[in-house]
């Protein structure tokens, strides 16, 4: 898994499961606002190879809408104790 945070599929929904992409294409994830504040972004939860029959690859994507609201009441484990600035007040 490119992305190891354990509560994700508690606050995010899948918005493509396997989103398969080609030579020349690209994800551009999506981001939702209310005004200046982001609501919920896409992220790539996971990606695989694949081989295609004519020996080309692409890749599946695991695409996951983050949705910024439904956040834990109490920091995950990574969150950082002492956010930016660094230095002490």
């Amino acid at each position: 898994m490119c992305c190891e945070y354990d509560l994700l599929p508690t606050y995010s929904t899948i918005q493509y499961e396997k989103l398969t992409i080609r030579t020349g294409e690209y994800f551009e994830g999506d981001e939702q606002m209310e005004g200046d504040v982001v609501t919920a972004f896409d992220l790539i939860g996971n990606i695989e190879q694949v081989k295609e029959p004519d020996g080309k690859y692409s890749y599946n994507l695991l695409i996951y809408r983050y949705h910024c609201g439904n956040i834990p009441d109490t920091p995950p484990a990574w969150y950082m104790k002492k956010q930016w600035p660094y230095w002490e007040k």
